[in-house]
């Protein structure tokens, strides 16, 4: 069982985590979303000794940053906010 010492180590671990998330919910635009989060994907990707996620970040990235990658950004934040704001019974 984690000890009070290792869990508030945790959250200050994890701390940045929550102000990536802050700021991509306060972005204004689609690309400022995903700007924000692939910042928030670059600091998971530094807690894992594996460079397969390094190279994701690259790769997503890239995508994002194009015309269709932004198209396919704003798609999900509208799906993903349409969904949310549904009643579900």
């Amino acid at each position: 069982m984690a000890t009070v010492a290792d869990k508030v180590r945790m959250i200050v671990e994890w701390a940045p985590a929550l102000s990536l998330l802050s700021e991509i919910s306060a972005a204004d635009t689609a690309k400022e979303r995903a700007a924000g989060a692939l910042k928030l994907m670059r600091f998971v990707a530094t807690k894992t000794e594996t460079p397969v996620d390094d190279d994701l970040c690259e790769r997503v990235e890239a995508c994002l940053m194009s015309p269709q990658g932004e198209e396919l950004f704003r798609y999900v934040v509208a799906l993903v906010t349409a969904v949310s704001n549904a009643e579900i019974d």
